[in-house]
């Protein structure tokens, strides 16, 4: 069930969540089979200022082996300037099942400003974690910046995300994230290693003859430590044919220290009627 009306949207039951850039709550768009979420939540929207609140029940996962039972709650609130969206926020999550809590709290800036025929985008965030388990309780941090241009339809960006470690032992997680859109398309990274993950990339994007093109190279290393995780080139082609899109994705994941290496394709057919 839901409302609505004047700003107010509240929902009870089965819903899409996704906040933010879907870093920390998604809905894992890209799988056939979404990942949705059981409660209550609330959005409030007056003006430039945005709230956010639920309550999670359940989390319906891409796969039923990782369903949740929980007892979360997720804050979110943004503020939209003429320079780019301030978002804080607070996800504090409780995994019954695994008797895990995750409590994050972060704030992230976002924005876009233009000159004359160039465009500069820009990404600051940041996050600190809190995970209590039986095993023990551990603190890990997170950070991510990136910088990017856009003239005459090409895009470029250059940035790096770091999901930190506690001294070797615990890795910063991101349980209900859309993760195959961070840290490769291999999926080599959906669980972050106990050393942690910094991933510095550089992304490439254009059109040619309507066709959508995006090029994007990973260099993986461990945050504690000196492990080197190895590298990955993602490759994508889309075009559309009036109510049809077809598309291509290549992902290509290159072993150093640890993991082996990964090749992975995608075609796809989609209309929409």
């Amino acid at each position: 069930m839901s409302y609505n009306k004047e700003g107010i949207t509240a929902t009870v039951g089965r819903q899409r969540i996704i906040l933010d850039n879907a870093r920390f709550v998604g809905n894992v768009g890209w799988r056939a089979n979404e990942q949705t979420y059981d409660g209550a939540s609330l959005k409030l929207v007056n003006g430039p200022v945005e709230f956010f609140f639920a309550y999670i029940d359940q989390v319906n996962s891409i796969l039923p082996a990782l369903d949740m039972d929980t007892n979360s709650k997720l804050f979110n609130l943004g503020y939209s300037t003429p320079i780019g969206k301030i978002s804080g926020y607070g996800y504090l999550l409780d995994d019954q099942d695994r008797d895990i809590q995750t409590d994050t709290v972060g704030a992230r800036f976002s924005g876009k400003a233009a000159m004359d025929t160039v465009s500069f985008t820009y990404t600051a965030e940041y996050a600190a974690q809190e995970k209590e388990a039986n095993a023990g309780n551990n603190d890990a941090e997170y950070m991510a910046l990136e910088l990017g241009v856009e003239a005459k339809g090409a895009t470029f960006a250059i940035g790096n995300e770091t999901l930190g470690s506690d001294d070797g032992a615990y890795g910063f997680q991101t349980p209900l994230a859309t993760k195959h859109a961070f840290n490769g398309w291999a999926d080599m990274f959906l669980a972050t290693p106990a050393d942690g993950l910094s991933d510095t990339y550089i992304k490439v994007g254009g059109n040619a003859k309507g066709v959508k093109l995006l090029a994007v190279y990973h260099d993986f290393k461990a945050d504690e430590g000196s492990n080197d995780y190895g590298t990955e080139l993602d490759l994508l082609a889309v075009k559309k044919f009036g109510n049809y899109t077809v598309g291509a994705k290549y992902a290509s994941y290159k072993a150093e220290d640890v993991k082996v290496d990964d090749d992975k394709v995608w075609l796809w057919v989609q209309t929409k009627f």
